[in-house]
């Protein structure tokens, strides 16, 4: 007994100080948080409309994972149907180039219903992997577009109108023809977060359950004792 107790300390303390998995770094983020999601801009191929928005970087670095919101219309509620796809174009003169440099279907991990926005019904939070995407130090645009036909929805990319955005639209999804978004005035900001790696949800150390097992060889060790 007093062996496996020392080996279940020994475990304990191991778990402990083993070093756990490293973390995705993040990328850039457009500093918009899901729950403060008030209105959105579609981006389905069954609209059909797509958007993108600007991001900088100040060093080269490699795309593998995005985070981002949305939600759906009229129903507010998810179909099983979602087909995103991640498109990254170059900057041409303060707008989008018209053809993208970078494109990718996106495989979603994780999607669920985070808050209710005040106009937008139920907000949906994604988080997906993507092909690696390499780009160098510069200006960017992001686009993210779901194919939601057949299905009486619409995608809308969820966005925050307290903060301010460069968003592009165009109705010929990968073609031609994008019309700034704040011609009119500030634009409301999209929500996406870019990553190197997927971010993984955070983890319960695995000494949590050794720890456990030690305690309750402890309270054994302690009962055999009193009895005898």
């Amino acid at each position: 007994m007093k062996t496996f107790l020392a080996l279940a300390s020994a475990a304990v303390l191991g778990g402990w100080l083993t070093t756990g998995p490293a973390q995705a770094a993040t990328i850039f983020d457009s500093g918009v948080l899901a729950e403060d999601v008030d209105s959105g801009a579609f981006a389905d191929v069954s609209f059909p409309q797509e958007v993108s928005d600007i991001f900088d970087l100040t060093s080269a670095a490699t795309i593998r994972a995005v985070e981002w919101s949305g939600f759906y219309n009229p129903s507010s509620t998810a179909g099983p149907g979602d087909n995103f796809t991640l498109r990254i174009y170059t900057n041409s003169g303060a707008s989008p180039n018209q053809l993208p440099a970078f494109s990718s279907a996106l495989s979603v991990t994780s999607k669920a219903p985070t808050t209710s926005g005040p106009a937008a019904g139920i907000i949906y939070e994604y988080l997906a992997t993507t092909s690696d995407i390499a780009l160098t130090a510069g200006t960017y645009w992001l686009s993210i577009v779901n194919d939601l036909t057949g299905d009486p929805d619409s995608w809308a990319w969820g966005r925050d109108s307290n903060v301010v955005g460069s968003p592009f639209f165009r109705t010929t999804i990968g073609s031609t023809g994008w019309f700034d978004g704040s011609v009119s005035g500030p634009a409301p900001r999209l929500d996406f977060t870019l990553y190197d790696a997927l971010p993984a949800a955070v983890p319960v150390p695995p000494a949590l359950g050794l720890m456990g097992l030690g305690l309750g060889a402890l309270g054994l060790l302690r009962r055999r004792r009193k009895s005898s």
